[in-house]
């Protein structure tokens, strides 16, 4: 969805709006994810393609205060509490159809 859409200012929370974007290559796209069940979060996602390494990636997520791990190399998944049962993550690596470097952000709440 894109940020001109109904959904997207009805249903995209504030905190992924609000959330930075570095050295974007593509426009941001955004998804919401609703729980099957009352037991599963509320997912909402932004994606885009970014120019930035993983280093200057790390060290824009670590200015904003959230805790990284690096699973292979070229690949991070940082996570920054907001609040009880909500969070924001970041994951930053390839996507396996191409070579871009992408970043996907999600917010999630639990109840």
């Amino acid at each position: 969805m894109e940020k001109d859409s109904m959904v997207y200012r009805l249903k995209v929370p504030d905190a992924l709006k609000a959330f930075p974007t570095w050295g974007e290559l593509t426009a941001p796209e955004y998804d919401i994810s609703l729980p099957d069940s009352s037991a599963g979060p509320f997912v909402a996602r932004m994606k885009y393609t970014t120019s930035l390494t993983l280093h200057e990636v790390l060290s824009e997520v670590k200015r904003l205060q959230f805790s990284c791990e690096q699973h292979t190399p070229g690949r991070a998944v940082c996570e920054k509490v907001i609040s009880e049962g909500r969070s924001i993550q970041l994951f930053y690596g390839k996507i396996l159809h191409n070579q871009d470097e992408n970043i996907e952000v999600a917010y999630l709440e639990r109840e």
